[in-house]
């Protein structure tokens, strides 16, 4: 796979993820609760907090990948530390999002350990030497 190729790829796994989340709020909320302004809902169920939490956690993600494989994408060619690193941020986050969602403890927290080791594979290959 190319580094672009991993880009989208993040943006098919988040869409996928805030998918996730809509399904379980609307098994759990009300339309017009859902359709309202919010104010004063709150996560009905633990799965949904879940969701919502890792989406949070992978758009953190996300405002460190992209700049960095943005970055990438202006060497050429793409260095091989590059797409190792987006590689492991990728499929570590897919892994990620399920350990959250069904709440495995340890595992979910090595998951996101590697998929920082993925931004740091990024970053020095993009690191100006």
């Amino acid at each position: 796979m190319s580094l672009l190729d991993y880009i989208v790829l993040t943006v098919a796994v988040y869409f996928i993820m805030i998918m996730v989340q809509v399904v379980a709020a609307w098994r759990s909320q009300s339309l017009s609760e859902l359709a309202g302004p919010r104010d004063n809902m709150t996560d009905k169920g633990v799965f949904i907090g879940r969701c919502r939490r890792a989406n949070h956690n992978m758009v953190e993600g996300m405002l460190m990948f992209f700049p960095l494989a943005f970055v990438a994408l202006h060497i050429n060619p793409v260095g091989a530390l590059a797409l190792t690193g987006a590689a492991l941020f990728v499929f570590a986050r897919i892994v990620y999002a399920f350990l959250y969602w069904f709440g495995v403890p340890y595992l979910r927290t090595l998951a996101w350990i590697v998929s920082l080791l993925g931004l740091i594979l990024i970053f020095l290959q993009v690191l100006p030497v």
